[in-house]
């Protein structure tokens, strides 16, 4: 059995990340948000992962605002994740600077592409529908973006930067930048393991960091490989699927709203080379999150 709570990654720019964090996605009530985050902390998790499309910034913030003042942790001992949203991809220092100002810090450890999708927006990041009323979807000028991520990091407001949810055609048109991604945030786990995009990130030095890696155990799922290592190993799905991906060399940012359900996510199994393997060949291909509506081109 190993712990997680210290398990570090250095980065391709020398920067230290936690390997595992918490998630904060789709969470927004606010004392349930100041809860598992207390919780996160004392159990001992230093990565919080957030982005300015969650709209969770400003708890978030207030929260991490009273924790350092009672010395319960200091900044310096915390990595925050933030994004930048599709919608301000032409005024992206605006996003930033908003972030910034709900979290109340005078910089994010790592800043993320959330999406290589550009919506049509006014100069506020208001974005534009059409008669549909679906968002209007643009050109997404990687390179061009990427050149403002490049600038952010190098004012000191961000310490790191990396994109999420990009494939390799999009990844290729930045990867001889000045700068290439720290870090690459996907979907990823035994039933989408996108393989040609972890090696390519694993080539590049990207460090991979999963999300919604759990969901799949919810659902209604023909090959029984985890739910039988579970049992060989006496443990639950989702410590086999935790277990997984860290072996890979693959972050992970696990949402709970248990305490205990937190404190067993930062604990993980060795599993034989055989049973990665046997994970590695599972055929069965679930994704959990889609979102349809940023386009076509959501995940190139």
């Amino acid at each position: 059995m190993s712990i997680l709570r210290s398990d570090t990654i250095i980065l391709n720019d020398g920067n230290v990340m936690p390997a595992v964090g918490t998630g904060t996605w789709k969470m927004t009530d606010r004392e349930e948000l100041r809860r598992v985050l207390t919780d996160a902390i004392d159990l001992g998790y230093r990565h919080i992962d957030t982005a300015f499309r969650y709209g969770n910034e400003k708890i978030i913030g207030e929260l991490l605002e009273e924790l350092f003042e009672k010395g319960v942790v200091k900044r310096e001992e915390l990595f925050i994740t933030s994004k930048l949203w599709c919608s301000h991809m032409d005024c992206p220092e605006k996003c930033l600077e908003q972030s910034l100002k709900d979290l109340k810090l005078d910089y994010i450890d790592l800043y993320l592409i959330h999406y290589p999708v550009r919506l049509s927006a006014d100069e506020e990041g208001n974005v534009k529908y059409d008669d549909n009323n679906n968002p209007i979807v643009l050109e997404f000028e990687a390179k061009k973006v990427w050149n403002r991520m490049i600038e952010f990091k190098k004012s000191g407001k961000v310490k790191s930067i990396g994109v999420s949810n990009f494939g390799i055609k999009n990844l290729e048109k930045i990867i001889n930048s000045e700068i290439k991604p720290a870090v690459q945030q996907i979907e990823i786990h035994p039933y989408y393991q996108q393989k040609e995009l972890y090696e390519y990130c694993n080539k590049n030095k990207i460090f991979i960091v999963s999300y919604s890696c759990l969901k799949p155990v919810m659902e209604n799922i023909e090959d029984n490989t985890i739910e039988e290592l579970a049992h060989k190993h006496n443990t639950t799905q989702q410590k086999i699927i935790l277990s997984y991906l860290r072996q890979k060399g693959i972050g992970i940012i696990p949402k709970s709203l248990q305490k205990k359900h937190m404190k067993e996510n930062l604990k993980t199994i060795d599993l034989r080379k055989e049973e990665i393997i046997k994970i590695d060949e599972i055929k069965a291909e679930i994704k959990i999150v889609n979102n349809q509506y940023l386009g076509d081109k959501r995940f190139d």
